[in-house]
């Protein structure tokens, strides 16, 4: 199930294709996301 949710980003931990893989602060916690870069642009550290 995908989740869309707002956070910002600290760390890029990986690409492929298409993908990001990063750490995102949300709320005050450190989660791991997943940003699909086709769909919503690349992204990169200090982005909401």
């Amino acid at each position: 199930m995908i989740r869309t949710r707002l956070g910002v980003v600290k760390e890029i931990t990986g690409n492929r294709k298409g993908i990001t893989e990063c750490l995102v602060e949300m709320q005050g916690e450190t989660q791991r996301a997943v940003n699909y870069d086709d769909l919503t642009g690349p992204c990169s550290r200090g982005i909401r």
